[in-house]
């Protein structure tokens, strides 16, 4: 986080916040920067232009709450780009990504037309935590279908998933990053106020932005929305990490139950084998006072 001017901190992958910044026509001259950017596209590649899609034509939200296709824009060339932040691990994230990848690009297709009027899908998805534990010093993935015996031979260029990792985002030196990372290092937490200052001074589409983040936190309505959500987010984790702590007790009672109950039939395959109290003690590390209270209920089911 920063503090800016009106002595606010900003989170900038709030999605109030991201929404305002990158999914208006407004400032679309500031999407289109991000995507040319982030995409590494330069020459005849570049997107000139691009609208967002009508909500309505947005895929519906995965749980409800915290899950859901920040901005979907289609661009001067047809193709349709996803934008999507993700603030909580989701051990299905390519699952999901995959799902709401399929679902913007079958949507394209009215009844009756013909596949050639299918268009290219990329989805950039924004993860404000560490999914890909095999690229240690990597943040940034892209994926195509590949043929795995020819990894070279792409057998479309229709899909194309970057999924991009804020939180291990490093660097000796913010003058040196690749223009590519240069929006990823805006958005990060990882990056500081002094060298947020610095990406404007190599890039003036990122000082205008600077520029929108006091108009955006000098309106109230609008900070009244970004911490609403941020509220929400605080309590979604909050909710996850307590599901996962009684998880993990509830884990462990059973475990001991079961080990339990392992030993119990242990004393009394050796008990009934002829042992005496305290050799069955040592061999299974208790107080001879419990191997007793074992001995005397085999005595009590002898009886009955």
């Amino acid at each position: 986080m920063i503090t800016t001017n009106n002595f606010r901190q900003l989170n900038r992958i709030n999605d109030i916040f991201f929404k305002y910044l990158l999914g208006s026509e407004e400032r679309k001259n500031y999407t289109l920067n991000f995507l040319n950017t982030t995409l590494d596209l330069s020459g005849k590649d570049m997107f000139t232009d691009l609208f967002f899609a009508d909500k309505e034509k947005m895929p519906q939200m995965a749980d409800g709450k915290l899950s859901i296709l920040d901005i979907l824009a289609i661009t001067n060339s047809g193709t349709r780009v996803n934008i999507e932040i993700q603030v909580c691990k989701d051990r299905y994230m390519a699952q999901r990504a995959l799902y709401y990848w399929a679902k913007v690009y079958g949507d394209q297709l009215q009844k009756k037309e013909s596949y050639d009027k299918l268009n290219k899908v990329i989805s950039i998805i924004l993860m404000d935590f560490e999914f890909f534990e095999q690229y240690k010093d990597e943040f940034h993935q892209l994926y195509h279908i590949k043929n795995d015996g020819h990894p070279k031979d792409i057998l479309t260029d229709h899909l194309e998933m970057h999924f991009i990792e804020l939180e291990k985002i490093h660097y000796s030196d913010i003058k040196k990053l690749k223009r590519s990372d240069r929006w990823i290092a805006y958005l990060s937490k990882k990056v500081n106020d002094k060298d947020r200052k610095e990406l404007t001074v190599m890039d003036p589409v990122l000082k205008d932005v600077m520029d929108s983040e006091n108009a955006f936190v000098s309106d109230m309505q609008l900070w009244r929305e970004y911490e609403a959500r941020e509220k929400a987010v605080r309590d979604e984790k909050s909710h996850l990490l307590t599901a996962r702590l009684d998880g993990i007790d509830e884990g462990i009672a059973r475990e001991k139950v079961n080990s339990d109950k392992k030993i119990t039939k242990i004393v009394q395959n050796c008990l009934a084998s002829g042992m005496d109290v305290g050799t069955v003690a040592k061999i299974v590390s208790i107080p001879v006072s419990e191997i007793l209270k074992i001995q005397a209920g085999l005595v009590h089911q002898g009886k009955e």
